[in-house]
């Protein structure tokens, strides 16, 4: 059984602390895809808010990194609209296909239970997800609720853990049994303007992809982080080149340089988080993250 564990030290505190909020500025989770086709990662990234239903949700976009080995081939993919969700309480909510919100994850009381979305109906009796526990995290010193929730599926029962912000440890949205290979995914990172958490079973850096030849995930000093005008990174030996996306995914900045400490001009760029990109001379990327303007 997979469950979130918190780098550095784990402290259980009282549920009567406040709830955070759902997708804060700089929201990024990166999962790993692996399987008999190939293996790679793909990210969520918090792309602004959006109005449905009458209500404010979040849009989340995706980015897809995945090598095919039949076809011995690299697709870094562009970054495309996702989901849409939003928070109420204790729920998180998504924009299901029927165009209505939908519960996502519900952080109640053990015996709570309600049906993941989009999936009704396509393996009954199976799909309840039932809350079994409780209780709250601290992470980069910001507490978070969790729930250990149980699916009972035909042929395996699955135990797993939902966080505030992180979300379900294997996936955004929350599988029936019956169409999840949990060997293919798993969160392996988030990161925000707070927080950061790696899954400490994942030794190989967030966007690392075992048994390929390239170099990802390299120890990139990048500060201040969130920063103004500015923000100063350090870089190996050797030509790279940075580019900065927004939220939806649009290029907003491309520089090149040969130093080993180089600072990136932001002051044209209006206040919100942004992806970057790093890449080694040949175009390969060494590193990707988030960086926030104020």
């Amino acid at each position: 059984m997979k469950h979130l564990t918190i780098l550095g030290s784990v402290w259980i505190v009282p549920l009567a602390l406040s709830a955070q909020n759902w997708c804060p500025p700089g929201a990024t989770w990166t999962y790993g895809l692996n399987g008999s086709w190939g293996e790679g990662y793909y990210q969520c990234i918090y792309a602004g808010d959006t109005l449905l239903g009458g209500l404010v949700g979040q849009n989340i976009n995706q980015h897809q990194h995945i090598y095919y080995t039949d076809i011995d081939s690299l697709m870094d993919g562009p970054t495309a609209y996702y989901i849409t969700t939003r928070r109420d309480t204790d729920i998180v909510w998504w924009w299901n296909d029927q165009q209505s919100w939908d519960t996502l994850y519900w952080f109640g009381a053990p015996g709570d239970k309600w049906l993941p979305p989009n999936y009704v109906g396509i393996c009954p009796p199976y799909e309840w997800i039932e809350v079994v526990d409780t209780g709250t995290v601290i992470i980069s010193g910001v507490p978070l609720r969790y729930c250990d929730v149980v699916q009972a599926g035909e042929f395996d029962t699955l135990y797993s853990r939902i966080t505030e912000r992180l979300g379900w440890e294997w996936e955004m949205n929350i599988w029936s049994p019956c169409h999840m290979d949990h060997g293919e995914l798993g969160l392996r990172c988030y990161s925000d303007v707070e927080i950061t958490w790696s899954d400490p079973d994942w030794g190989f850096g967030c966007y690392s992809m075992v048994g390929v030849d390239e170099v990802i995930d390299q120890p990139l000093s990048i500060f201040p982080n969130p920063g103004s005008d500015h923000f100063t990174i350090r870089l190996p030996s050797g030509t790279h080149g940075i580019v900065l996306y927004d939220m939806t995914g649009r290029e907003v900045l491309r520089t090149r340089t040969t130093t080993t400490s180089f600072d990136v001009d932001t002051r044209e760029l209006p206040s919100g988080a942004f992806s970057y990109r790093v890449s080694d001379a040949g175009g390969s990327a060494i590193a990707r993250g988030t960086w926030v303007k104020n």
